[in-house]
């Protein structure tokens, strides 16, 4: 997980992709993350479409790029 960590940080900015009730896909920008016990956290409010989301449909994707590498 702290590869991953390191890979987000030098990205800067990442997208996660997310989906919506209707299987809509939607896809935004984040910067900021963190690992707490293990577990890669990101920071939005709990009252966002995305966390709403993701607590609807836990599967996600992350893409970012750093240093030439996706």
């Amino acid at each position: 997980m702290e590869k991953v960590l390191e890979f987000l940080k030098k990205a800067g900015t990442w997208y996660l992709a997310t989906v919506d009730d209707s299987g809509e896909p939607h896809v935004r920008p984040f910067g900021a993350q963190n690992i707490f016990e293990g577990k890669l956290y990101i920071q939005t409010g709990l009252k966002k479409n995305v966390a709403k989301q993701m607590l609807a449909h836990p599967k996600v994707a992350i893409s970012g790029m750093a240093d030439g590498s996706v």
